[in-house]
């Protein structure tokens, strides 16, 4: 597709600003901007500082890093705030952005027609409607774990599924086909604490991911219909709209010195034995209490 030609779409990103977000919604950026559409990926400066790329690794021109405003730099360290309020806390710092993404709406030129978003920014259609802008919801879980986490009667007050963690460690009624999805006991006592009940924002994290949903024009999910055909059509029932499959864009760049790390580790593991080890990721967000840390220990151990 050619700049200027039929079809080219000016698309601003708001990704939520952890890394591990960060990165997955650069990359969609990178691989839609090469097709003549224009991305302006919005985030705090020194989080497009640390996503910047060598020289080697130059994205599409049509690639814009837009900063937006900065956080205090105790938002940014999760190990400055181990009660675990910081999460909460920049999630009322990333509504705060609410202001600057009109702003730049007001300004961008190319004008703006379609705003890529990710699960929180539920505000963004009191933002988009005056521009005429339309908006795609881009979710970075499985298409199964949507559906099991959340339908939209949530945001009416009539839904009943989500009263108890009990709801979560049993087959919806809503899932048409049989599945074996579901969170044990425990599991789901601390998904439902952090998932349905209000945090320090004042809303939980189910209702900006309703939210988002909802006010969308279409969903797209980080995953591919091929492995998931039965969640996927039934994401289209659930919500009423189109609902697209992204596939999982690993990550395209790959520089000398990425290379040379995952070679390395490629190699180590090759010289362990079989099923001797175990790979353990808690996200960007988390710090673990040193009790925990030796809980996770005795536990691998086990």
């Amino acid at each position: 597709m050619e700049e200027g030609g039929v079809g080219m779409l000016h698309i601003a990103v708001l990704p939520w600003i952890s890394y591990g977000h960060l990165s997955l919604f650069l990359e969609f950026s990178n691989r839609i901007s090469p097709l003549g559409h224009h991305v302006f990926f919005l985030s705090t400066p020194s989080n497009l500082q640390s996503l910047s790329l060598p020289p080697s690794t130059t994205t599409s021109p049509n690639l814009h890093l837009i900063p937006l405003s900065s956080f205090p730099p105790s938002l940014h360290s999760p190990a400055d705030n181990p009660d675990g309020s910081s999460f909460s806390l920049i999630n009322k710092a990333f509504n705060s952005l609410a202001g600057d993404l009109t702003g730049f709406l007001q300004t961008a030129s190319p004008p703006v027609n379609w705003l890529l978003y990710d699960y929180n920014p539920y505000w963004s259609l009191s933002i988009t409607k005056p521009f005429n802008i339309r908006t795609a919801f881009l979710c970075l879980l499985s298409a199964a774990t949507l559906a099991f986490l959340n339908r939209l009667e949530s945001l009416t007050g009539e839904d009943s599924s989500r009263a108890s963690p009990h709801h979560l460690s049993i087959k919806l009624d809503w899932i048409p086909f049989p599945t074996k999805l579901s969170y044990k006991s425990h599991e789901a006592r601390i998904v439902y604490n952090s998932m349905y009940l209000p945090n320090n924002s004042g809303v939980s994290l189910s209702f900006w991911l309703d939210s988002s949903l909802a006010v969308a024009d279409v969903i797209i999910v980080r995953s591919c219909f091929e492995l998931e055909p039965d969640w996927f059509l039934l994401l289209e029932k659930l919500y009423c709209k189109p609902v697209i499959p992204a596939g999982h864009f690993p990550s395209s760049v790959q520089t000398k010195n990425y290379k040379c790390c995952w070679d390395e580790a490629f190699e180590w593991l090759d010289k362990q034995e079989r099923r001797s080890v175990v790979y353990v990721a808690f996200g960007s967000m988390l710090h673990l209490k040193k009790e925990e840390v030796e809980e996770l220990t005795r536990g691998v151990r086990a």
